[in-house]
């Protein structure tokens, strides 16, 4: 399968490597070159930045040295080279041959050391992790701490949990020094989103060293071989490497408003962004593949001013000559639920800031009238186009001030005039309609005549209920049923008293309710007078004819029937 990609018609630079690659011959190689083409652009991006180049072939060696086909660098070389003259045949000249040969070759050179060193590392982390006891661990943990606020006093500002969360800190350090051997490009995706988290929680990138040198000096301390030590050392200090990489690339001047909870400082420090660039540094800071928002993260972590201060800048209009900027549309494709985020947080004057942004009224007035713009669209549909659900955690807060906001307000109108107000109108009337049919089968028609109804009034009976069994009855015990034997084959169960299974549907008292309604419609239908007169309609009784109730099967029938 592998040598069929590679030798289909390529659709982009990738498929065209692939393609020279197999026209070249190098088939048993396309495994690793894969993996070296995946991390590339990277590398080619940070050509000058040598500690972020050591740091992708570091990754990139983790990766080749599980790969178990030959890697010869000198293949690679080759077709890069041809894929790349290819690609700019007219531009492609000597320097760049020069360029590419020089890049190339300090690569190699990285990554020979690189991969000459992993060799046995993976089996000497796992062989200590392994061998340590339940008492060896807690008694790492503590002396790795000890060592730390000892090198960094200002480390303890920033730890300040429980021992129990201070030792899941540590197991998570270990796991990590593992698993980047075995899944090192999952591992560094992980690594990014919690260096993203720590860019929130404003941890000082001085920090990291010396909590590696307090790992490296408590694993020196239990006496173990040269090997390992060195081993747990270097995938420490290639977590921590980047870990401070992603701090730093994070660290904008928006998320360090944020940490200080300042709306002044926010303003300051947006200030200097253009207005088309506002809403990506107010909804999305990336590193890597890995993004944060740091809107979302300051209503997260409780920044309520500056929170605040982002929305209002956000639903600013701002025109640039024949340019508008609104983020009304960016914020809602960003956070469909920020409504509810907000909702969460209530007392802290979210919601009537975001809901103030999206009405805009003009400064000019015809006629005594003022026009005025609703942006609502993202509070009625999501952007699939299905109906928005997060609107009702607002009548949930129970606060008349907010429903009565004009926002709002118009938004309630807009769905009831064009939409709600049709479909309750027809509920309604279906209800009363099934209202008039038992009033007059249960209680009016067989009152008007006992025992001497004419035939009208008999058919007139048989009809209403009739109707009542058939668009009532059947219709509900159709869908209670289905409803059932969906829970049921789901084996969606809620026990009671812990023992007795009953179907998540039944747990819902309204709907517990409806079926016992239709339990009870069954019972009345299976005890129906004009059914079991039906073979003796014209019989010797009083009140014989079509349809009647009276006959002596039914007689006995009554008295279940009217309960």
């Amino acid at each position: 399968q592998k040598k069929i990609q590679a030798t289909k018609v390529p659709e982009n630079f990738n498929e065209m490597f692939c393609f020279n690659a197999a026209v070249m011959g190098f088939n048993m190689g396309i495994n690793w070159m894969e993996a070296v083409l995946d991390q590339f652009e990277n590398m080619v991006l940070n050509a000058s930045n040598t500690n972020r180049l050591q740091e992708e072939c570091d990754v990139l060696s983790l990766r080749l040295i599980k790969i178990k086909d030959p890697v010869v660098f000198a293949e690679f070389k080759a077709v890069m080279l041809a894929s790349l003259r290819s690609l700019i045949p007219k531009v492609w000249g000597v320097e760049h041959e020069v360029a590419w040969t020089w890049f190339w070759d300090n690569l190699e050179r990285m990554l020979k050391i690189q991969l000459g060193q992993l060799k046995g590392q993976q089996r000497a982390v796992d062989r200590f992790i392994r061998n340590l006891s339940e008492e060896s661990i807690p008694r790492l943990c503590r002396d790795v701490y000890r060592r730390f606020f000892e090198q960094a006093p200002t480390g303890q500002n920033y730890f300040k949990q429980s021992t129990t969360r201070l030792y899941f800190i540590a197991s998570k350090v270990m796991e990590m020094c593992m698993e980047i051997y075995k899944r090192p490009r999952e591992l560094m995706e992980e690594i990014s989103a919690l260096g993203l988290r720590h860019v929130g929680y404003g941890i000082p990138t001085e920090l990291f060293m010396p909590f590696v040198e307090a790992w490296s000096q408590s694993i020196y301390a239990m006496n173990v071989d040269e090997k390992t030590a060195a081993s747990i050392r270097w995938s420490l200090t290639l977590i921590s490497k980047s870990l401070i990489r992603t701090i730093v690339e994070g660290s904008t001047l928006v998320m360090k408003a944020i940490n200080t909870n300042s709306a002044l400082k926010f303003h300051k420090a947006i200030s200097v962004t253009s207005r088309k660039k506002r809403e990506q540094e107010l909804l999305r800071v990336t590193v890597g593949t890995q993004s944060i928002s740091p809107l979302l993260w300051a209503i997260k972590n409780g920044s309520f001013h500056v929170a605040r201060a982002m929305i209002a800048d956000l639903l600013t209009i701002r025109a640039d000559r024949d340019n508008y900027y609104y983020g009304c549309n960016a914020l809602f494709e960003r956070h469909p639920d920020i409504v509810q985020e907000c909702c969460g947080v209530r007392g802290q004057q979210l919601l009537p800031i975001l809901f103030d942004g999206m009405l805009w009224r003009s400064r000019l007035t015809i006629k005594k009238m003022r026009r005025v713009n609703f942006f609502v669209k993202h509070l009625i549909q999501n952007d699939d186009g299905t109906f928005n659900t997060y609107l009702p955690a607002v009548v949930k807060l129970n606060d008349p001030h907010l429903i009565g906001h004009p926002v709002v307000s118009f938004v309630f109108n807009l769905l009831w005039a064009r939409l709600a107000r049709y479909s309750f109108l027809r509920s309604r009337l279906r209800y009363l309609a099934l209202v008039v049919l038992v009033v007059s089968s249960q209680s009016v028609l067989p009152r008007l005549n006992p025992r001497e109804e004419t035939e009208a009034q008999r058919i007139a009976l048989f009809v209403c209920r009739a109707a009542l069994y058939l668009f009532d009855f059947v219709p509900h015990l159709i869908y209670n049923i289905w409803q059932l034997v969906k829970d049921i084959r789901a084996r969606s169960f809620v026990f009671l008293w812990g023992t007795v299974p009953v179907p998540t549907y039944l747990y819902d008292p309204s709907h517990a309710a409806q079926v016992v309604v239709t339990i009870c419609m069954l019972l009345m239908l299976i005890q129906e007078p004009i059914f079991a007169c039906l073979g003796n309609m014209n019989g010797d009784f009083a009140g014989a004819g079509l349809f009647t109730t009276h006959c002596p099967q039914a007689e006995t029938r009554m008295d279940v029937y009217s309960v």
